[in-house]
């Protein structure tokens, strides 16, 4: 309870924190992705013209997804380096530092897939989207985030160069997943970049249920929940291991 209670203030802190000073406030969760959404539907279905039937809804369902996680990732890769003077200061588990970041972006995300939903209604009233798996799909996606987030964040610690390489690593994700495209049109030859990229698995559940509305499909889901289960407590191994020399090194 110590421990909740903790969290919570820390991440009222940052909250707090991250919008101070700005005009729109908390308008910015809604407005960054908007402009990059409008961007690349304008681009996909008027200029390249790839774009099929309801794109935006396909669009805005992945890449609502990849702003969750590679913005938490980006966000905890340097969470501890930038934390110096508060884990030197207070005894609290580390943990609770990249879990608060990440619950800051999981409230973005939330708030911009219920403007998301209401946008569908308002545009496409007739769209029949399994919207009801929404919840469930999450939640192996905050265990994946979390455990990446983890690892990320304590190695930078020892390696400074972490939030660099993990800012070219979100780019390349993010055309490596099915985000602008169906995960059905990667070439068969290159279908060992899908078979090694759980985050596609997870994205492809979203477009599945959202998109196409199609039934919960259990056996893709367990996959994705065991697979994400075992990153987060990975994760959450490899940043014990190496937490006891934050203060001396961050």
């Amino acid at each position: 309870m110590k421990h909740l209670e903790l969290l919570i203030e820390l991440y009222r802190a940052l909250l707090k924190l991250r919008h101070s000073g700005s005009f729109f406030g908390f308008l910015w969760t809604l407005l960054n992705p908007t402009v990059y959404i409008l961007i690349y539907w304008f681009v996909f279905s008027y200029v390249l013209q790839v774009g099929s039937a309801n794109y935006y809804i396909f669009l805005i369902t992945g890449f609502l997804g990849w702003n969750f996680t590679f913005g938490s990732l980006n966000l905890n890769s340097e969470a501890i380096n930038q934390s110096k003077y508060l884990i030197t200061k207070i005894a609290f588990p580390h943990e609770l530092i990249v879990i608060s970041n990440t619950l800051i972006l999981l409230t973005d995300m939330i708030i911009a897939y219920a403007a998301f939903f209401i946008l569908v209604l308002i545009l496409s009233p007739s769209f029949a989207g399994n919207f009801i798996y929404f919840p469930l799909i999450l939640i192996p996606q905050i265990f994946f985030t979390l455990g990446i987030s983890f690892i990320a964040s304590a190695l930078s610690v020892y390696f400074k160069d972490i939030p660099k390489l993990v800012a070219i690593f979100g780019n390349i994700m993010f055309f490596i997943s099915p985000i602008l495209y169906p995960i059905e049109r990667i070439p068969s030859n290159f279908s060992f970049v899908v078979n090694a990229n759980l985050f596609a698995y997870i994205l492809n559940l979203y477009h599945q249920a959202i998109y196409k509305g199609d039934a919960f499909n259990i056996v893709s889901y367990s996959f994705v929940f065991l697979s994400s289960s075992i990153i987060f407590l990975s994760g959450l191994w490899v940043f014990n291991k190496y937490k006891a020399k934050f203060a001396e090194l961050a």
